[in-house]
């Protein structure tokens, strides 16, 4: 149980640090004190591997041991899926910071690798939370709809998953799934709900924290950088694309999809009497893989599958694009207070800390970014993507 405590822990900060950047995260000597977000990925890593120390010898003695099965509400208290899953966190954590520690980056990598990470869906990591938040937020509160970027690309590449993302329109226009610009200026959410595309979900629907797809795009950005990822890019893209085909129940439907390399991203028309506007296409990627395309090429059409792959867990897809700077989206569509961006690159500290009991600390973590407590401030492991 400790182990699985450590796991959990080690997820949850990971998503905390990924957002804010440095972190309290109890190893200074005040306890209050932020550690830098690269002493805060190195303490996530031996956490992880200090669980699965304490796990890897149980399950080798016994592969079907279950512990609390009632009590686990993501793997039914089975431990192999478990560290599976500690495994998967680190290559995910390795695939992150590769563009600023790649020599570690590829040792934690491989390690995890060969120790075992997600490959097929039965090991998905999915809780079960009634309601599921996105339930409640996209249909039942209508707060969220699809987003323009994610539906112009798979509108534009005939990616039969958008219809189990979403719903169709209420107000049927040029397409069946329409999805609202980022910043549009909604003045009427009773309107904006009929117009736009709401999740296709239901309130007792299984929240996923991590695919075999997402694992497997991971193995196939590795095996671009020479990595012994156990296969070549072009195959493990593939594969990739195929489990979460098969994830989304359209397995089948990948083959065609795979070898299209005509179809790009569409141009994107908004709503009737819309709130965001139209925008021309930003990316001419493809989706067929070519391995004597460019390498920047390669990255792009890997992110963006990946991306699409992902939802959705919308603070994965946010990861990948401050990343690597893909998939390219469309600018916001109204003012965003004088910050340059296309997303945030990080969310600023909460104010309480600027003016609470913990001011030093706070104004030594602001210098651990830069000397900026904004939305521009950049991640530890951004890539040239996104300034």
């Amino acid at each position: 149980m400790y182990a699985l405590a450590l796991i959990l822990r080690a997820q949850l900060m990971l998503r905390f640090t990924d957002t804010y950047g440095p972190l309290p995260i109890g190893v200074e000597e005040d306890a209050n004190a932020y550690s830098s977000q690269e002493k805060v990925y190195s303490h996530l890593i031996e956490t992880l591997d200090k669980a699965i120390s304490i796990i890897t010898p149980l399950v080798e003695t016994n592969p079907g041991l279950v512990l609390k099965a009632d009590a686990d509400k993501v793997y039914g208290g089975k431990m192999n899926q478990w560290c599976k899953f500690a495994n998967s966190l680190k290559l995910r954590m390795a695939i992150r910071m590769r563009f600023v520690n790649q020599d570690e980056a590829q040792r934690i990598a491989v390690e995890a690798y060969k120790a075992g990470v997600i490959e097929q869906n039965e090991d998905n990591c999915a809780i079960t939370y009634i309601p599921n938040g996105q339930y409640k937020t996209s249909v039942d509160w209508g707060d969220s709809r699809a987003c323009a970027d994610l539906e112009s690309y798979m509108n534009g590449f005939g990616d039969p998953r958008i219809y189990q993302y979403f719903k169709n329109t209420e107000e049927y226009g040029r397409r069946s799934v329409v999805g609202c610009r980022a910043g549009a200026n909604v003045t009427n959410k009773d309107l904006a709900m009929k117009k736009y595309s709401a999740a296709n979900i239901e309130e007792d629907s299984r929240g996923m924290w991590m695919t075999a797809a997402e694992m497997t795009f991971c193995r196939a950005e590795g095996a671009m950088l020479g990595w012994d990822m156990g296969g070549t890019p072009g195959a493990l893209y593939n594969q990739a694309v195929r489990l979460s085909f098969e994830q989304w129940g359209v397995a089948g439907q990948e083959y065609y999809y795979l070898e299209n390399s005509e179809n790009t991203q569409e141009y994107y028309y908004d709503a009737a009497d819309g709130y965001g506007g139209n925008h021309a296409p930003v990316s001419t990627i493809t989706v067929k893989w070519d391995d004597n395309d460019s390498p920047e090429r390669k990255m792009e059409r890997l992110i963006v599958q990946k991306w699409i792959a992902l939802f959705p867990d919308g603070q994965e897809g946010w990861n990948e694009i401050r990343r690597t700077g893909y998939p390219c989206v469309f600018p916001v569509a109204q003012s965003t207070n004088g910050y340059d961006l296309d997303v945030p690159n990080r969310i600023p500290f909460d104010p309480r800390e600027m003016n609470g009991n913990n001011q030093e600390n706070y104004r030594k973590a602001v210098e651990m970014l830069g000397g900026k407590d904004d939305y521009a401030a950049r991640m530890w492991w951004q890539n040239g993507g996104n300034k």
